[in-house]
């Protein structure tokens, strides 16, 4: 009787934690548009030490249907996809939420317009689970990675660092304003990509926020250019950069050249996630 009074509990106060470890849970929330999230904890999860987290921001193609849909990209679906030991890394040293939007018009389903539920479903983590304040990363890829410029603008002190792949970085398609403060964004550790033949989010988005950051004082910006390897009949691209060039780096912007809006499998290059961890906030 006790253990389903604490379940019924938490329900009632708009979440729903599972127990388990080492496996995907789907959690209800309580919200107009934010329906809900994915929940990894790794397998070996101890309340001993505290643990990295990394908030998913998921595309418009992941609008709607299931909560289930947010684990169609990122790295939570590089957990369920690649089962092999180049991965362990990413399954057992980060707490991974993958927030999802219901159904609705695009410029309404904007994760910068819904910053107080992100906010509140990280913290709410934090009340169960152990998330080390000082290693908390953002990342997204399309809709995802604008939402990371608007979130990361509007909340830079909650980060250590973030990934944006291919996102609007101004108002566009009957968006509102995105990025409300570039000060803000300046102080934190930020690796941009974007496809040079995105037909969907021009290039200059992302290259134009970025000359705008560095022309009021930001650290300038490492670039890069990545190769796109075919042969598996899907185009992805490869991080073969240097660990010791960018582990540690506070900017960088990487391009790649792949057909029309494509974020080139880049989740599932395990540089990214130690380049997360190589940042922490003091």
């Amino acid at each position: 009787m006790k253990k389903c009074w604490i379940i019924l509990f938490l329900v009632t106060a708009g979440f729903c934690f599972a127990l388990d470890v080492g496996q995907h849970q789907a959690l209800s929330y309580d919200h107009p548009v934010v329906d809900g999230y994915m929940l990894w904890i790794p397998e070996g999860y101890s309340a001993d030490k505290v643990w990295p987290v990394i908030l998913s921001l998921h595309s418009a193609g992941e609008v709607g249907g299931p909560v289930e849909r947010a684990l169609e990209h990122g790295p939570a679906a590089v957990i369920i996809d690649h089962p092999e030991e180049t991965y362990d890394f990413l399954r057992d040293e980060f707490i991974i939420i993958s927030p999802h939007m219901n159904d609705g018009a695009y410029e309404e389903r904007q994760w910068y317009l819904y910053t107080d539920a992100l906010n509140d479903i990280v913290d709410k983590v934090g009340e169960k689970y152990r998330l080390d304040e000082k290693r908390r990363y953002l990342m997204g890829y399309s809709t995802g990675a604008t939402g990371t410029w608007g979130y990361l603008s509007r909340f830079p002190q909650r980060f250590a660092a973030a990934i944006a792949i291919c996102g609007y970085t101004s108002p566009t398609r009957k968006l509102s304003p995105i990025i409300e403060d570039y000060d803000g964004i300046a102080d934190v550790p930020f690796w941009i990509f974007h496809n040079v033949w995105d037909r969907v989010v021009s290039y200059r988005h992302s290259s134009e926020a970025i000359k705008k950051l560095e022309s009021q004082g930001a650290e300038p910006f490492l670039r890069l250019r990545h190769q796109v390897d075919d042969t598996s009949g899907a185009d992805a691209v490869v991080l073969d950069c240097d660990e010791e060039q960018v582990l540690g780096t506070a900017h960088i912007f990487s391009n790649y050249k792949v057909y029309i809006h494509d974020h080139g499998n880049l989740y599932e290059n395990p540089i990214l996630y130690r380049w997360l961890l190589s940042h922490s906030r003091n």
